[in-house]
C-alpha cells in the first residue's frame, strides 16, 4: 500500500508535525468499541506523537471527540473510503484487529497495537500479530499510552517489527492451499 505522494506531504496534509510519531487508531468501518478512554489517555499522557482517529461511520463518536478532546495531538476523522494515504503517513497502527486491518499492518510492515477485539476471529488475528512480532496487545488505555510512549522514545522499536513482514509468506492464499494439497497428494 504505497502512496505516490511523499510521506512528508501526507503527514503535513493530516496536520502531523514531522518530528511526531504518527499513530492511526481505527475501530473498523462502524467505529465500534470503548474508544474515548484510549483517546483521552493518549491526549493527556503521550508527548511527541499524533493520534489520527478513524471513527468510521460512527458520527456520534466523531462528535464526542471533536467536543471533548482539545489536544492538538488528536486528529479525528469520520469514514474514509480510501485510507491508503493515512496509513502511508503512519509509523504505528492501532485499534481493532479485524482481518483486513491486521493484514494491512503486516503487509505495510507497520507495527500494530491491538486495543480491541471484536468478532471471534480477531483473537486469532491478535495472537498471530503478537506471537510473530508484528505488534502488541494493549487492551487498557494506560498500557496503550505506555506502549506509544515507549515507541516515541525508541523509534527503532517500530522498525524492529517492520522487518518481520519480509519473512511472511507472500503467496496468494489460493496458491498456498493448492501447494498444501499437492504436497499431501505426493
Amino acid at each position: 500500500m504505497e502512496s505516490a505522494v511523499p510521506r512528508e506531504i501526507l503527514r503535513r496534509g493530516l496536520g502531523i508535525p514531522q518530528e511526531n510519531l504518527a499513530v492511526v487508531l481505527s475501530l473498523g468501518g462502524e467505529g465500534i468499541g470503548r474508544t474515548l478512554p484510549f483517546i483521552e489517555t493518549f491526549a493527556r499522557d503521550v508527548k511527541g506523537a499524533s493520534l489520527i482517529v478513524l471513527t468510521g461511520h460512527n458520527t456520534e463518536l466523531l462528535s464526542k471527540i471533536e467536543n471533548r478532546i482539545t489536544s492538538r495531538s488528536v486528529i479525528a476523522m469520520g469514514y474514509q473510503e480510501d485510507i491508503s494515504g493515512i496509513i502511508a503517513a503512519a509509523d504505528v497502527m492501532a485499534g481493532k484487529c479485524g482481518t483486513g486491518y491486521a493484514a494491512m499492518a503486516i503487509a505495510t510492515e507497520i507495527p500494530l497495537i491491538v486495543t480491541h477485539l471484536g468478532a471471534p476471529n480477531e483473537r486469532g488475528n491478535m495472537r498471530h500479530c503478537v506471537e510473530n512480532g508484528h505488534g502488541w496487545y494493549c487492551p487498557r488505555p494506560r498500557r496503550f499510552a505506555e506502549r506509544v510512549t515507549m515507541l516515541v522514545r525508541d523509534r527503532a522499536g517500530c522498525r524492529e517489527t517492520s522487518g518481520r513482514a519480509e519473512a511472511a509468506d507472500r503467496r496468494p492464499g489460493a496458491e498456498t492451499i493448492a501447494a498444501a494439497i499437492v504436497d499431501c497428494l505426493a
